[in-house]
């Protein structure tokens, strides 16, 4: 009666010996057992390089001084997503950074004078909202989702980063426009600005 071998795998007679093709007994199962102990060693060599890399900069020897996220690509400055000719259109006082490494966000807000509102700008790996937000059209803003009530509103989109975002809330004066519209022009007017 032959079975199967597991350990050469081939068929072969009960209690007989490995076929010609397979290994002998036992030699299969040491092999894998090489093989698996080598891909977890190299996986663990490739992981603590790339964690060496992204904690020292890339080079070797003393890790130099944390460079500023806009360089690294984490989270670039949201003042710098206001230009001259945006700051005059929208009548926008000195912006107000905010900087918050422990979320990680980057933030910056003005106050707009031409509108009535504060507005923002930040930048966030991860950005939850409540009320929920809902798919919305913003010209040059894909995938712009809107969340807000009557004293502000919400345009976020997707980024290499994580989530920008843009809001408008209401400030001293009552706005002459809804506050979801304000933000989707602003958001509009800063989107080309945001890092992608």
């Amino acid at each position: 009666m032959t079975s199967w071998d597991e350990d050469s795998q081939a068929w072969v007679e009960a209690g007989g010996p490995a076929g010609p093709d397979g290994p002998p007994p036992g030699e299969r199962t040491r092999r894998m057992s090489i093989v698996v102990i080598t891909a977890a060693l190299l996986a663990a060599a490739a992981g603590a390089g790339i964690w060496a890399l992204v904690h020292d900069g890339g080079g070797g020897g003393d890790a130099p001084d944390p460079a500023p996220p806009a360089a690294t690509g984490v989270l670039a400055d949201p003042c710098d997503a206001v230009d001259s000719d945006v700051t005059g259109e929208w009548k926008l006082d000195s912006p107000d950074p905010d900087r918050r490494d422990e979320i990680p966000m980057r933030a910056c807000s003005w106050t707009s004078d031409r509108e009535s509102v504060r507005l923002l700008v930040m930048y966030s790996r991860d950005i939850p909202l409540e009320p929920k937000p809902t798919p919305t059209s913003v010209p040059g803003v894909r995938s712009a989702m809107v969340s807000g009530n009557a004293k502000g509103c919400v345009i976020l989109w997707p980024t290499s980063f994580g989530k920008a975002l843009v809001m408008a809330q209401q400030g001293t004066g009552s706005p002459d426009r809804n506050v979801c519209d304000i933000a989707a022009d602003f958001a509009e007017a800063v989107a080309p600005e945001v890092p992608g």
